[in-house]
């Protein structure tokens, strides 16, 4: 984020693999609806429940989530960079402008909606943990928040001027 505008360099292929997960769960809750029978979407995960809940939507995508390593540090459709020691200095890492001045956020996807603070980050991954638990709707992601942690992933936020 820079001055408040939000530059987001979410990879293509978690966009793809977000959207067959939510699929899975939407398309499953469909069938039971029509046929009469439960709804298979498990409740919401509670902030103090230590159950796991069953995520056929995660099942589902498994196996990709494991091929899309292949495409680390690769050009391309579905290549993206990491920091693993492996990178190609060549690599065509996205550089954003910014002026003395600027006011920069550097957060990793674990803030799925960025703010201008760490606190109002920090409540926007409350409110959507109550109101999309799951992350199959609001935010589509490859895996929903878990009963057991603060957060549905790894969660890193920098703010700085210029």
């Amino acid at each position: 984020m820079i001055n408040g505008k939000r530059i987001s360099r979410m990879k293509r292929v978690d966009i793809l693999l977000a959207e067959l997960r939510s699929f899975v769960f939407q398309a499953q809750a469909a069938g039971r609806a029509s046929t009469g029978g439960e709804n298979p979407v498990p409740p919401p995960p509670s902030a103090t429940s230590t159950a796991v809940f069953a995520d056929p939507g995660r099942d589902a995508i498994m196996p990709f989530l494991k091929m899309q390593t292949n495409f680390a540090n690769q050009r391309g459709e579905y290549g993206y960079f990491v920091f693993d020691g492996f990178t190609d200095p060549r690599y065509p890492i996205y550089v954003a402008p910014v002026h003395a001045g600027d006011e920069v956020v550097l957060a990793s996807d674990g803030y799925p909606v960025l703010r201008g603070t760490l606190d109002a980050s920090e409540a926007e991954l409350l409110r959507l943990r109550r109101k999309d638990p799951l992350l199959i709707r609001e935010f589509k992601d490859t895996k929903g928040f878990s009963p057991t942690l603060e957060s549905f992933d790894d969660h890193t936020y920098v703010r700085f001027v210029v």
